[in-house]
Protein backbone atom coordinates (compact mmCIF):
# COMPACT_ATOMS: atom_id res chain seq x y z
CA UNK A 1 0.00 0.00 0.00
CA UNK A 2 2.46 2.07 0.89
CA UNK A 3 4.24 1.79 -2.65
CA UNK A 4 0.65 2.77 -3.98
CA UNK A 5 0.34 5.59 -2.18
CA UNK A 6 4.14 6.99 -3.42
CA UNK A 7 5.87 6.47 -0.24
CA UNK A 8 10.05 6.97 -0.97
CA UNK A 9 12.88 5.06 0.68
CA UNK A 10 12.51 2.41 3.17
CA UNK A 11 9.24 1.00 2.83
CA UNK A 12 9.73 -2.60 4.51
CA UNK A 13 11.02 0.12 7.48
CA UNK A 14 7.95 2.16 7.01
CA UNK A 15 5.51 -0.48 7.21
CA UNK A 16 6.84 -2.14 10.10
CA UNK A 17 6.93 1.04 11.97
CA UNK A 18 3.12 2.01 11.28
CA UNK A 19 2.34 -1.64 12.37
CA UNK A 20 4.43 -1.26 15.58
CA UNK A 21 2.82 2.00 16.42
CA UNK A 22 -0.93 0.79 15.29
CA UNK A 23 -0.70 -2.31 17.79
CA UNK A 24 1.22 0.38 20.17
CA UNK A 25 -1.98 2.49 20.43
CA UNK A 26 -4.74 -0.41 20.76
CA UNK A 27 -6.18 -0.83 24.28
CA UNK A 28 -6.03 -4.51 25.62
CA UNK A 29 -7.87 -6.84 27.87
CA UNK A 30 -8.70 -9.96 29.77
CA UNK A 31 -12.27 -10.88 30.80
CA UNK A 32 -12.73 -11.12 34.29
CA UNK A 33 -13.82 -14.69 33.50
CA UNK A 34 -10.09 -15.68 31.75
CA UNK A 35 -7.42 -16.10 34.55
CA UNK A 36 -9.94 -18.04 36.81
CA UNK A 37 -10.57 -20.16 33.54
CA UNK A 38 -7.18 -20.98 32.88
CA UNK A 39 -6.16 -21.73 36.19
CA UNK A 40 -8.56 -24.27 36.86
CA UNK A 41 -7.65 -26.29 33.18
CA UNK A 42 -4.03 -25.78 34.25
CA UNK A 43 -4.63 -27.26 37.55
CA UNK A 44 -6.86 -30.14 36.69
CA UNK A 45 -3.67 -31.03 34.52
CA UNK A 46 -4.95 -30.25 30.64
CA UNK A 47 -2.46 -28.57 27.98
CA UNK A 48 -3.19 -25.49 26.95
CA UNK A 49 -2.07 -23.51 23.39
CA UNK A 50 -3.22 -20.27 22.05
CA UNK A 51 -3.84 -20.04 18.44
CA UNK A 52 -4.24 -16.88 16.63
CA UNK A 53 -4.58 -15.40 13.14
CA UNK A 54 -1.78 -13.17 14.17
CA UNK A 55 1.98 -13.65 13.97
CA UNK A 56 4.12 -15.07 17.19
CA UNK A 57 5.50 -11.60 17.23
CA UNK A 58 2.10 -9.59 17.85
CA UNK A 59 1.03 -12.52 20.01
CA UNK A 60 3.39 -11.78 21.99
CA UNK A 61 3.11 -8.21 22.08
CA UNK A 62 -1.00 -8.68 22.92
CA UNK A 63 -0.27 -10.86 25.89
CA UNK A 64 1.68 -8.99 27.07
CA UNK A 65 0.32 -6.03 26.85
CA UNK A 66 -2.78 -8.26 28.93
CA UNK A 67 -0.75 -9.79 31.40
CA UNK A 68 -0.99 -13.11 30.09
CA UNK A 69 2.23 -15.32 30.95
CA UNK A 70 2.84 -17.14 27.84
CA UNK A 71 4.69 -19.82 30.22
CA UNK A 72 0.70 -20.50 31.24
CA UNK A 73 0.60 -22.66 27.77
CA UNK A 74 2.24 -25.51 26.31
CA UNK A 75 2.27 -23.95 22.96
CA UNK A 76 1.53 -20.70 21.77
CA UNK A 77 0.69 -20.59 17.61
CA UNK A 78 0.63 -18.01 15.45
CA UNK A 79 -0.53 -17.47 11.73
CA UNK A 80 3.17 -17.29 11.29
CA UNK A 81 4.10 -20.59 12.74
CA UNK A 82 2.64 -23.07 10.28
CA UNK A 83 2.25 -20.94 7.33
CA UNK A 84 -1.40 -20.75 7.62
CA UNK A 85 -4.43 -19.48 9.63
CA UNK A 86 -8.15 -20.53 10.39
CA UNK A 87 -9.83 -22.20 9.46
CA UNK A 88 -6.89 -23.87 7.58
CA UNK A 89 -6.47 -27.29 8.94
CA UNK A 90 -2.68 -26.87 9.28
CA UNK A 91 -2.49 -24.45 11.70
CA UNK A 92 -4.94 -26.69 14.22
CA UNK A 93 -2.38 -29.65 13.14
CA UNK A 94 0.50 -27.81 14.23
CA UNK A 95 -1.18 -26.76 17.55
CA UNK A 96 -1.94 -30.67 18.06
CA UNK A 97 1.67 -31.56 17.27
CA UNK A 98 2.95 -28.96 19.49
CA UNK A 99 0.61 -30.28 22.20
CA UNK A 100 1.55 -33.67 21.33
CA UNK A 101 -2.63 -35.22 21.56
CA UNK A 102 -4.98 -36.30 19.05
CA UNK A 103 -7.49 -34.40 18.04
CA UNK A 104 -9.99 -36.52 19.59
CA UNK A 105 -8.24 -35.84 22.68
CA UNK A 106 -8.77 -31.89 22.26
CA UNK A 107 -11.11 -29.28 22.79
CA UNK A 108 -11.14 -25.84 20.59
CA UNK A 109 -13.17 -22.94 22.34
CA UNK A 110 -13.17 -19.78 19.96
CA UNK A 111 -15.41 -16.19 19.29
CA UNK A 112 -15.14 -16.77 15.73
CA UNK A 113 -17.39 -19.96 14.67
CA UNK A 114 -16.30 -19.05 10.72
CA UNK A 115 -12.82 -19.35 11.63
CA UNK A 116 -12.23 -21.14 15.01
CA UNK A 117 -15.05 -24.01 13.98
CA UNK A 118 -12.16 -24.82 11.65
CA UNK A 119 -10.93 -27.13 14.32
CA UNK A 120 -13.91 -29.01 14.10
CA UNK A 121 -12.86 -30.62 10.37
CA UNK A 122 -9.54 -31.94 12.26
CA UNK A 123 -11.56 -33.50 14.86
CA UNK A 124 -11.62 -31.52 17.20
CA UNK A 125 -14.19 -30.85 19.41
CA UNK A 126 -15.07 -26.86 18.90
CA UNK A 127 -17.06 -25.25 21.85
CA UNK A 128 -18.34 -21.58 20.81
CA UNK A 129 -17.55 -18.54 23.08
CA UNK A 130 -20.59 -16.73 22.38
CA UNK A 131 -20.20 -13.99 25.03
CA UNK A 132 -22.73 -11.78 23.39
CA UNK A 133 -25.11 -15.02 23.83
CA UNK A 134 -26.46 -14.35 20.42
CA UNK A 135 -27.24 -18.14 20.20
CA UNK A 136 -27.34 -21.13 17.73
CA UNK A 137 -26.66 -24.56 16.69
CA UNK A 138 -23.23 -24.92 18.27
CA UNK A 139 -22.31 -26.61 21.43
CA UNK A 140 -21.66 -22.59 23.32
CA UNK A 141 -21.01 -20.89 26.07
CA UNK A 142 -21.38 -17.47 27.08
CA UNK A 143 -18.62 -16.79 29.81
CA UNK A 144 -15.20 -19.11 30.47
CA UNK A 145 -16.30 -19.79 34.16
CA UNK A 146 -18.73 -22.18 32.29
CA UNK A 147 -16.01 -24.07 30.80
CA UNK A 148 -14.80 -26.13 33.32
CA UNK A 149 -17.92 -27.43 34.21
CA UNK A 150 -18.73 -28.07 30.50
CA UNK A 151 -15.67 -30.07 30.78
CA UNK A 152 -16.76 -32.17 33.71
CA UNK A 153 -14.47 -30.43 36.04
CA UNK A 154 -15.20 -26.97 38.52
CA UNK A 155 -13.49 -24.08 39.33
CA UNK A 156 -11.86 -23.90 42.35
Amino acid sequence: MLERLGVAGDVARHAREIHRRWFDSLTFHLYDDAMPALRALRGAGLALAVVSNGSERELAHVMGRCGLDWDLFDAVVGADTFSSDKPDRRIFEGALERLGVSAAEAVFVGDKPETDGGAANVGMRFIWLDRRNAGGPRERITTLAELPGLLGMGLP
